[in-house]
């Protein structure tokens, strides 16, 4: 297992050269990023060369250097821009700004704001495997769990269920997490017809598992 320093000059190998600033080259940027995750749905991240993306995008080579210094480095851009979209949503509905609903409903919209995008954005479960089957990616994206388990899922659970402790609310919120990122995947490579179902059984699940914990806590709390 990689340490943290190792895991720190692994992500810095996939930072951009430089941050477009011009409305050009903001654009042309675009179209990298947009040939590569189309290039990852048809071939598959064996499949996609630098060489490939660049004439996808109709710019040089060179250009694409330019911005960023490998494959992997346009890679991790991708898995950035839809993490950045997904934290977003998450936000919007997760976030003490968000407004208040019962916890079921906070729950369930979150789930389905999800699953419509894994179901209508073939390019982010590309992008997802992508960054899963590469170690180097991996390491580049520690912090793609980190914000929303420890800012946003935490948060809202301390909000709503006060009884659970700091150490428990991080469990709950990582469990949450990850069976979520199962289900919805499965949903999509494997759901077919069922998908809509599978996506109905990650709510039960999580209703479920969350309302333990709750019922746990009222009876671990001494009556008055």
């Amino acid at each position: 297992m990689a340490s943290d320093s190792e895991k720190t000059g692994m992500a810095g190998r996939y930072e951009p050269r430089r941050v477009p600033v011009q409305a050009r080259s903001r654009e042309r940027v675009r179209r990298i990023l947009d040939a590569a995750a189309q290039l990852l749905i048809e071939e598959g991240y064996g499949g996609v060369k630098t060489n490939h993306i660049a004439k996808r995008a109709q710019v040089p080579v060179g250009s694409i250097y330019q911005f960023f210094p490998n494959r992997n480095a346009i890679f991790h851009a991708l898995a950035v821009r839809y993490m950045d979209r997904i934290r977003a949503i998450l936000e919007g509905q997760l976030a003490s700004k968000a407004p208040q609903r019962p916890w079921e409903d906070v729950l369930d919209g979150v789930i389905d704001t999800l699953a419509d995008v894994w179901r209508s954005e073939p390019a982010f479960l590309a992008v997802w495997v992508a960054v899963q089957i590469t170690p180097e990616l991996r390491y580049a994206d520690t912090n793609y769990s980190q914000i929303f388990v420890d800012e946003l899922l935490v948060e809202f659970l301390a909000r709503n269920f006060s009884g659970l402790t700091d150490d428990r609310r991080r469990i709950v919120a990582r469990v949450i997490f990850e069976i979520s990122q199962v289900l919805l995947d499965h949903s999509v490579i494997h759901g077919g017809d069922d998908q809509a179902a599978v996506v109905e059984e990650l709510k039960t699940v999580l209703r479920s598992y969350i309302q333990t914990h709750i019922d746990a806590t009222a009876h671990s709390t001494p009556s008055n």
